[in-house]
């Protein structure tokens, strides 16, 4: 438990938790702001050293794994909130599993033994309306007419002591904003880009019934519902559950992709 806040008109509690097994203690300083330089490292070796720091067995996806860090700064943030961090520049994910701590791509159908994930199912009533205790609502957005189908970003090289530009994708192209310090680092942020902004093609809004199997990173499955782009599987990227009265979830879910890169 993280925090809790009260407020009245309406009288409603809410209670901000995290599924990281913090201790009163804290003894391994899971929340200790650390300022660190990684250097000539992996990706796996950043997330098994936090791991191991604090008593997770690292679980790092394949494709990740063997990313080169030639340098990244931690930089008076928590391990997880820099691991996080991290793991946005892949389109990827971090979070702590029971005992494991996990760091794999957003958007996967197979879990880190490579099975496949069961979806929650969600079935759509045959009475549909909000007396009915399994009443759901949801829409299905699109992605925009002048959405980027492509990305544009600049390194320095220093040994011709010019700026490169590298891209990816068809036009319209957006020109991200930062310079990189290597080609390496511009390559692997363009991808993360195109590969998010596939992923997140069409976005899932839904207000269902409560279910605590519903949690980002797992798989949906929508049952029976009238528009045909809602009855299919997608990967979950936020929930929110809720009670007011009744048990009750928000989710945001996207397209779920076969294979990283």
């Amino acid at each position: 438990m993280q925090r809790i806040s009260q407020s009245v008109y309406p009288n409603i509690i809410t209670l901000t938790a995290t599924s990281a097994p913090f201790h009163k203690d804290d003894k391994t300083e899971l929340k200790k702001a650390r300022t660190f330089s990684w250097q000539n490292t992996t990706v796996g070796g950043v997330v098994s050293v936090i791991a191991r720091r604090h008593n997770f067995s690292p679980r790092v996806h394949g494709d990740l794994a063997g990313k080169v860090l030639e340098h990244v700064d931690q930089t008076g943030e928590a391990d997880l909130t820099f691991l996080k961090r991290l793991a946005a520049k892949y389109d990827a994910a971090c979070k702590p599993v029971q005992e494991l701590l996990v760091f794999a791509p957003k958007g996967q159908l197979k879990s880190m033994t490579d099975k496949v994930l069961e979806p929650v199912l969600i079935i759509h009533p045959d009475s549909n309306n909000p007396q009915h205790p399994g009443w759901v609502s949801g829409t299905v957005r699109s992605p925009e007419k002048r959405q980027f189908k492509g990305f544009q970003a600049r390194w320095y090289d220093h040994e011709k002591k010019k700026e490169v530009e590298e891209e990816i994708g068809i036009s319209p192209q957006q020109r991200l904003p930062e310079r990189f310090a290597s080609r390496d680092e511009a390559l692997t942020r363009l991808i993360a880009m195109d590969r998010e902004n596939r992923r997140r093609g069409e976005i899932l809004n839904l207000e269902c019934p409560g279910n605590p199997n519903l949690s980002a990173e797992a798989s949906l499955g929508l049952i029976g519902f009238p528009v045909a782009k809602m009855s299919q599987i997608w990967s979950i990227d936020q929930v929110t559950h809720r009670f007011d009265g009744s048990y009750r979830c928000s989710v945001e879910a996207s397209r779920p992709l076969k294979a990283f890169g």
